[in-house]
């Protein structure tokens, strides 16, 4: 499921990061402010890679939690949100590079859990049978997996749109407000 996951994911970031690529000029088609318009837009863009990092760790935390490792996502967690803050203010205040130190940092951030996490899967002799190589193996069964897999993601799909809406409509209220 791994392996399978992680190919499903990256189909589904192309054409999701290509939709991202064009958050400004969405916002500003949809009436909001220039200013947010223009930062939400270089946000998203500088951050993707980040946003593609934290979509693999998400994969690869979901398997050492169906194996029954929840203790090591956990501490790594922990370990990455720990150097977040580290990492923003160092690109954020001592770079003085704003809206893309914070994105920097979530890049950064996301790929040192998302290495722990994978160092820590390889290093356990309890885990590798589990882990293989990608093959033709992944086709099989797919019916079931995507069974359950598109209900949980039109209702992760309902649940963030929901979040974003109300960020949305909070752009209406204007920077100033």
């Amino acid at each position: 499921y791994l392996n399978r996951g992680r190919f499903i994911l990256c189909c589904m970031f192309v054409p999701i990061a290509m939709l991202l690529g064009f958050t400004e000029n969405i916002l500003l088609a949809a009436g909001q402010d220039e200013r947010v318009s223009y930062f939400a837009g270089l946000y998203v863009k500088c951050y993707l890679p980040g946003l593609f990092l934290q979509v693999m760790n998400d994969t690869q935390r979901r398997f050492l939690n169906a194996l029954g490792k929840t203790v090591i996502p956990l501490c790594t967690q922990v370990i990455g949100v720990s150097l977040h803050l580290l990492w923003s203010w160092l690109f954020v205040f001592h770079f003085e590079l704003g809206v893309m130190g914070t994105a920097y940092a979530g890049i950064i951030t996301n790929g040192t859990v998302l290495t722990l996490n994978i160092i820590c899967a390889y290093s356990m002799d309890s885990v590798k049978p589990a882990i293989v190589a990608p093959g033709a193996y992944m086709w099989q069964g797919i019916g079931d997996y995507l069974e359950i897999g598109l209900p949980c993601m039109l209702m992760v799909l309902l649940d963030g749109g929901a979040w974003h809406l109300m960020t949305f409509t909070c752009g209406f209220l204007g920077v100033d407000a």
